[in-house]
């Protein structure tokens, strides 16, 4: 996740300008994520998932000012009921950050960087190739 202070919405919808004041990544729960990855859209993502374990930044990420693992209830007995989450995350908004991105969305969609190594800070070196995972597209919000 990142954040922009100062930007502008474009006609299109995109986002553009601005300084870069955050750039951050959030890790769930291993139980909720593979309850998550249990029901449709998402049982039929044929993209292997990275375990807390695996990933490179999460074993490291908490700490005591900071907590990257949002905390969450169920909103019935299921995760097909919905889920509740929450976190907080300050950011500084005098704080400029450089990020090299895998791609950005265009009016006539995204388009992959060749600087672009994965969506990482400085040179990319958090890993990626800049191409679309298979299987079906996941909703933001789902």
């Amino acid at each position: 996740m990142v954040a922009h202070e100062g930007g502008a919405v474009n006609v299109n919808g995109t986002f553009s300008g601005g300084n870069l004041t955050h750039v951050g990544q959030l890790f769930f729960d291993e139980d909720l994520r593979s309850a998550v990855e249990a029901v449709e859209p998402y049982a039929g993502n044929t993209q292997l998932a990275t375990t807390n374990a695996e990933d490179m930044l999460a074993p490291t990420a908490a700490g005591d000012d900071y907590d990257p693992f949002p905390e969450y209830v169920y909103l019935g007995d299921s995760v097909s009921d919905g889920i509740f989450m929450w976190i907080s995350i300050g950011v500084d908004v005098n704080a400029a950050y450089d990020a090299d991105y895998a791609a950005r969305l265009t009016e006539d969609g995204g388009v992959a960087l060749s600087s672009g190594g994965g969506g990482g800070m400085g040179n990319g070196t958090f890993g990626g190739n800049g191409t679309m995972p298979s299987g079906a597209p996941q909703q933001s919000g789902s």
